[in-house]
């Protein structure tokens, strides 16, 4: 991956970099006494980024240069800022972002909100009809959608009876039979109704076979939880869904049940789940699962993984479906990507991911406001969906929000953002399904980056395209480019991999060269001077593979040792320690050897032997997997695995 930004801030950032430079006297010579930061008040959607601009002044109002400033939030958990003041919302809430130069401290103040759902279209009640006892209870659904048919999550809905003479319902939907009649329940928000007939008789005849429990089966892995529900008919064939039932697991040891019916895995094995309600019985099967791990993908909030049954599990932020539960509900470990489908390999991008099935069939799912998921549209999946024209792939790379795939003769197609020429088709305006990148280039392997790409070609050539402003395409230039251009460079290459505004490359030799932003050293060549073609990576080391994140960078050497180099504000560099940040290759501590290697924006994951995954870095949305919120400087173990 990987990005630090969107590129929709970029407006912001030109901004406040013009009304800087548009100031009176520049000098670097004197105290700083005043720091303006740029822009003082700013609202952003929960993970969302910005970045902040600060500027110095003298006690006399002339501009200082070649400052630096201690970047600070007061509540880390609601936002946190590197060490360049790049900002990342985390949760709702209020703070102030600070920039401290030796006594002088600028202020800038911070809103977090929830992302603002879609206009309402329509309500639907459920079950229609329903039916319930005397006494009894039976729960209503109410399922809200916008113009596109899609669910809006977490609303509040008012509930009513029409009749609660026959049938009361309560401020979540559970209705209760008062006596023998039918009433209507009204779902509403917002002016806009669903509504149900409820039919309360005084007792309900069963046969044996007559209830259903759903779903009939179902994986979980150990510490994780499955709801079910159990669905009655009576003699007479009527239904009664969600009917109060007495739950029970045929072996606690591997699965515990709650009396709500909320089954929880324990230790790996199968066990059978009975729910028991009106005198039947209904059974399903429930398999606790240990993960094998075949292979790790780490986005910015998120991470992501394939079984080796095939089977995708992600973790971490799911504010735009990135985990595919269909349940935006935010993970601190593994949960299964729902669809049933099986894959050959996966990428993780900003908020979205992509996958290969073994017939070379890609899919997508989560954010797709730029078109990224490739399925003609720009809405969010909450589950995989096929990238659209029926190409097949033999790889994919996922970007900030544009992916890329390789067909089986080199031909290199992109989707998504293609504001900075990113999808290399010449032009500038974004597509949502695939488009050819120009050239006619025979590509070996491509990469996807914050605004940028870049492919090898099959002789060994780096080609780049897209955004080119702190020199991350390596051909000498700070120009921008909507078509490919060949790097300048007389070593030939095996792979790329592109950050935020670096990007770094394995040449046949096993040796590593960066280029582009280099502020935090994260091109590894000993300084933190921007490079505009391809420089060697400091320390002599052979690497088998590279990875650009959003400030940093890692590589794995030929040993299977990992190291890394670049920020380490959030522990990026699996160190240990979260400080200082490194311009020249450091080891990863903690003695794994990885065969595999994926960077984010803040946080970083690899397979290590026997299919055991580890992450390190920024764990704020769980993205680590290791059951916390917290970061870890060094590699914690993906939690349900061997």
């Amino acid at each position: 991956m990987r990005s630090a930004n969107f590129a929709r801030r970029c407006a912001l950032i030109v901004g406040a970099v013009l009304a800087a430079s548009c100031h009176h006297d520049v000098t670097s010579g004197s105290t700083v006494a005043q720091v303006f930061l740029t822009p003082s008040n700013v609202s952003l959607l929960v993970g969302d980024t910005v970045t902040i601009v600060a500027s110095f002044e003298d006690a006399t109002g002339v501009i200082l240069t070649g400052q630096t400033a201690i970047w600070n939030t007061s509540d880390t958990t609601i936002a946190k800022v590197s060490s360049a003041g790049i900002v990342t919302a985390r949760k709702v809430g209020s703070v102030n972002v600070t920039a401290t130069a030796g006594n002088a401290v600028g202020t800038a103040k911070l809103s977090v909100v929830a992302a603002l759902p879609p206009s309402i279209s329509s309500i639907t009640v459920s079950p229609k009809p329903a039916f319930v006892v005397v006494k009894g209870t039976q729960q209503l659904t109410a399922v809200v959608r916008d113009a596109s048919g899609a669910v809006i999550p977490n609303l509040t809905i008012v509930w009513q009876s029409n009749n609660a003479n026959y049938a009361t319902v309560s401020a979540t939907g559970l209705v209760t039979g008062v006596a023998v009649g039918s009433a209507v329940i009204s779902a509403s928000i917002g002016g806009y109704l669903g509504t149900t007939n409820v039919t309360v008789s005084t007792s309900i005849t069963l046969g044996p076979s007559s209830v259903t429990v759903s779903p009939t089966t179902a994986t979980v892995g150990i510490g994780r939880s499955q709801q079910f529900v159990a669905t009655a008919t009576d003699s007479t064939g009527n239904t009664y869904p969600n009917a109060t039932a007495t739950w029970k697991s045929s072996n606690t040891a591997i699965v515990t049940i709650s009396a709500t019916g909320l089954a929880t895995g324990v230790a790996a094995g199968v066990a059978t789940i009975t729910g028991t309600a009106f005198g039947g019985n209904g059974n399903a099967t429930v398999t606790v699962q240990v993960l094998h791990l075949t292979a790790v993908s780490a986005g910015d909030l998120h991470s992501c993984s394939l079984q080796t049954d095939g089977t995708a599990w992600c973790w971490g932020g799911d504010q735009a479906d990135q985990l595919g539960d269909s349940t935006q509900t935010n993970s601190t470990s593994p949960v299964a990507v729902h669809g049933g489908l099986k894959f050959a390999s996966i990428a993780s991008g900003y908020a979205h991911n992509c996958a290969l099935t073994a017939a070379a069939v890609a899919y997508c799912w989560g954010d797709n406001t730029s078109g990224e998921l490739g399925d003609g549209s720009t809405s969010h999946r909450s589950l995989p969906v096929a990238v659209a024209g029926g190409l097949t792939f033999t790889s994919l790379v996922a970007g900030q929000d544009h992916s890329c795939g390789l067909t089986a003769a080199g031909a290199a197609y992109c989707w998504g953002n293609n504001l900075s020429g990113q999808l290399g088709n010449g032009q500038t305006s974004n597509s949502s399904s695939p488009v050819a990148v120009g050239g006619g280039i025979v590509f070996a392997t491509i990469s996807a980056g914050f605004q940028n790409t870049c492919g090898v070609a099959a002789n060994g050539a780096i080609w780049c395209w897209g955004d080119n402003t702190r020199g991350q395409l390596g051909n000498g230039t700070l120009a921008s480019s909507a078509t490919p251009l060949k790097i300048t460079s007389v070593n030939a290459f095996v792979s790329t991999s592109t950050g935020y505004q670096h990007t770094c490359g394995i040449t046949v030799a096993g040796a590593a060269f960066c280029w582009g932003s280099n502020d935090q050293g994260q091109l590894g060549t000993g300084d933190t001077q921007a490079h505009l073609l391809p420089t060697a990576v400091a320390g002599g080391l052979n690497f088998a593979t590279i990875g650009a994140g959003g400030l940093y960078t890692c590589g794995l050497a030929a040993s299977g040792g990992a190291y890394c180099w670049g920020d380490n504000i959030w522990g990026e560099l699996g160190t240990g320690v979260t400080s200082p940040s490194s311009n020249v290759p450091v080891a990863v501590t903690g003695g794994q050897t990885f065969r595999t290697l994926s960077t984010g924006n803040y946080h970083s994951c690899g397979m290590a032997g026997g299919n055991v995954a580890y992450c390190w870095g920024d764990g704020g949305q769980g993205q680590l997997g290791n059951g916390s919120t917290n970061l870890s400087a060094s590699p914690v173990k993906v939690i349900y695995q061997p």
